[in-house]
């Protein structure tokens, strides 16, 4: 199985075109790329110049998103969501819930639901702290056998949080049908009901 490719693919189902919603704190988007997000990563020198070499335009602005090409988004997002992470040590469905909560919560919130999923089980206990170190990479290893089991549960911590941050933020409930409906498609894919 290519988890990287399946979840790019599934990714890009659900972060198509150019939006620019005035509650979305990312600002102006295109495929799932934020004008916030990219400004964050090329404020660090060795992260602009990677950018560069990407073929992003500068200086980072509102038409750095609207040039964005797909191969571009998926490029950034691979190396941010998947490769600094490093998805790839986790089992193969777990790895592909987690990249798309990457690119949709941040890597942190992403974290905190795969470790609150590993804490459901038996066994040593991880701090939640979203930091996708050695342990959590390791405990989520160990559970390679229970790898469909595991990522529902992590599609299940990420539906809570969006519940609740709902609630916390009222401003949200704009977009709470829109991320259910894409964790109730990643249930479908890790089911094989769907195809990314």
């Amino acid at each position: 199985m290519d988890a990287f490719r399946i979840a790019q693919e599934f990714v890009a189902k659900w972060e198509g075109g150019l939006t620019d919603h005035p509650d979305d704190p990312g600002g102006i988007t295109r495929y799932g790329v934020s004008l916030r997000f990219l400004g964050d990563l090329a404020k660090k020198k060795e992260d602009a110049d990677a950018l560069e070499r990407m073929g992003v335009f500068f200086p980072i602005g509102p038409d750095s998103i609207r040039k964005l090409t797909p191969d571009q988004a998926a490029t950034i997002f691979r190396w941010v969501f998947w490769d600094r992470p490093r998805l790839h040590e986790l089992p193969p469905l777990t790895a592909i819930v987690a990249y798309d909560a990457n690119v949709n919560t941040g890597t942190g919130q992403s974290t905190k639901f795969l470790q609150r999923a590993c804490n459901a089980f038996e066994g040593d206990k991880l701090d939640v702290d979203g930091i996708i170190g050695p342990k959590t990479r390791a405990r989520a290893f160990s559970m390679l056998k229970q790898d469909f089991v595991l990522a529902g549960m992590c599609v299940n911590e990420r539906d809570s949080f969006y519940k609740r941050l709902c609630v916390d933020k009222p401003k949200y409930e704009a977009f709470r049908a829109g991320w259910l409906n894409r964790t109730k498609d990643l249930r479908r894919l890790i089911k094989g009901e769907v195809k990314a």
